[in-house]
């Protein structure tokens, strides 16, 4: 039985998504620091009729689960949001069982931050550029990979969409 942990699965879409892969004889189970987003997840799952996927309330930190109890873990854009990276990772390999695989969809700095950037707390949990508080000249277009898909806005109603 394959059993696969999705870190921060929020509403739990990633979730249903690898339970249609790992079919009904394999295991998914969503970890969340939100108890409404548990709420929200199990909710989903019922109305889907998925019975191999089950919610736990936890942080990526401490995970409540056994060593060596999981065989892939998939995070999507969560892990970037921990003040402990290193116990992420450490508590991560715990629970992998050997041979294990991990795959992760991040955001990661390279180079220094813009000081506008970096004094924003919202700035720094934005996952979409289009999402994000700050003005767009404090944003370098040529370096989001989320700028092309910018959805129209109320700012500018005439945006095409690719800035």
């Amino acid at each position: 039985m394959r059993r696969v942990l999705d870190l921060g699965s929020g509403g739990g879409i990633d979730c249903f998504l690898a339970a249609k892969k790992v079919g009904p004889g394999g295991r998914v189970i969503g970890l969340d620091m939100t108890p409404d987003m548990i709420k929200l997840a199990r909710r989903n799952a019922k109305k889907m009729g998925l019975t191999n996927v089950d919610f736990r309330f936890g942080e990526m930190e401490e995970m409540p689960l056994p060593d060596a109890s999981v065989d892939v873990i998939i995070s999507n854009c969560v892990i970037n949001l921990s003040p402990d990276k290193d116990a992420v990772f450490g508590e991560a390999f715990r629970v992998l069982k050997p041979g294990g695989r991990m795959s992760v969809s991040d955001m990661v700095l390279e180079g220094d931050l813009p000081a506008l950037l970096r004094e924003s707390a919202n700035a720094w949990s934005c996952c979409r550029i289009s999402l994000c508080p700050l003005p767009r000249a404090a944003v370098r277009k040529d370096r989001c990979p989320h700028r092309a898909r910018r959805p129209r806005d109320a700012q500018n109603p005439t945006a095409s969409g690719s800035a």
